[in-house]
C-alpha cells in the first residue's frame, strides 16, 4: 500500500459506487478519500481500511453563520462525522473554513469560524480524528455566483489564526484553489506557503490556468514546480482530485510518482 497517493471517491469514475472506488484505489495500492456523494454508501461498510479521509460539501454546513438553526445543524452534523470516522478508526475530516451561507461581514464571519473550528477541534480530539484545513479560490472565480466577493480561505493568511487553535488541526494544500488565488494575489501567496509547511500534511492534487477552478490533470510546469518545492520542505500525502471529463489519472499519477521518486 503506498500510504502517499490517495485517490478521491467521486474523481475516479463519475458513475463508479463506493465499491468500486476502493477496488480501484486497492488496485492501484492507494488509500481512497470520500467525497459526500458517497457517504450513504460509506455508512453501510463493513471495512474501512483503505479509507483515509471523509471529505463533506461546503454546502452541508455553515461555520460562519449567525443562524443559530443553520450552525447549529451544520456543527452536529459534522460532530456526526467525525464521531462516525473516529469509530471507525479513519483518520481525516477534510474543512472548508466557511461552508454555506457565508451572508455576514467578514469580520464577524471569521471571529464565528474560530470558535467553530475550537468547538469542532475539541469534540474531534475525542475520538482522535486530525482535522484538514483546506484553502479556498477567490469567490470571484468559484461558482455558484450566490458566494460573496471574498470567502475566507483563498489567502493562506486567513488560515493561520485557525492553525494555532491546537496541533490537531493541520493543513490540506488544494493546488488548484492555490493556483487561482496566486494568479490574483501573487507572491505573497507563495511566501505564506513556505511558511506552512510545519502544518501542510496533505495534497489535493489538480490542475487549472489561474482562471478557472475546473479540476485539470496534474500537467503544467509551473505547477509541478510547487508541488516539488512542497515534497521538498515536507512528504505530504498526496490526494488526487481531477475531474473525471478530463480522462487525467495516469498523467497526474506519473508526474506525482516522479515528484516523489517513486516508480
Amino acid at each position: 500500500m503506498n500510504n502517499r497517493i490517495v485517490f478521491c471517491s467521486d474523481h475516479i469514475n463519475k458513475n463508479f459506487s463506493l465499491k468500486e472506488a476502493i477496488e480501484f484505489s486497492l488496485s492501484n495500492k492507494a488509500m481512497l478519500e470520500v467525497h459526500n456523494k458517497h457517504f450513504k454508501e460509506l455508512f453501510n461498510l463493513k471495512s474501512f481500511n483503505s479509507i483515509i479521509a471523509i471529505h463533506p460539501h461546503w454546502r452541508d454546513y455553515s461555520l460562519s453563520t449567525d443562524d443559530e438553526l443553520i450552525y447549529n445543524k451544520g456543527i452536529n452534523f459534522l460532530k456526526k462525522l467525525i464521531e462516525f470516522a473516529g469509530n471507525n478508526h479513519i483518520k481525516y475530516i477534510i474543512l472548508h473554513p466557511e461552508g454555506y451561507p457565508p451572508n455576514l461581514d467578514i469580520d464577524i464571519r471569521y471571529q464565528i469560524i474560530l470558535e467553530s473550528f475550537r468547538t469542532l477541534i475539541n469534540f474531534a480530539k475525542k475520538y482522535n480524528i486530525i482535522i484538514l484545513l483546506e484553502n479556498m479560490p477567490p469567490a470571484r472565480i468559484y461558482p455558484p455566483s450566490e458566494l460573496p466577493g471574498y470567502y475566507i480561505g483563498e489567502k493562506l493568511d486567513d488560515l493561520i489564526s485557525i492553525f494555532d487553535i491546537d496541533s490537531n488541526i493541520e493543513f490540506i494544500f488544494d493546488l488548484g484553489h492555490f493556483i487561482c488565488s496566486y494568479k490574483i494575489y501573487g507572491n505573497k501567496e507563495l511566501k505564506i506557503l513556505k511558511s506552512l509547511n510545519k502544518k501542510l500534511t496533505y495534497v489535493h492534487v489538480h490542475d487549472n490556468d489561474g482562471t478557472k477552478n475546473n479540476h485539470e490533470p496534474l500537467k503544467r510546469e509551473s505547477s509541478i514546480q510547487i508541488l516539488n518545492m512542497i515534497e521538498e520542505y515536507y512528504k505530504p500525502i498526496y490526494s488526487i482530485e481531477v475531474n473525471p471529463i478530463f480522462n487525467g489519472l495516469d498523467i497526474t499519477l506519473k508526474n506525482l510518482y516522479q515528484i516523489i521518486k517513486e516508480k
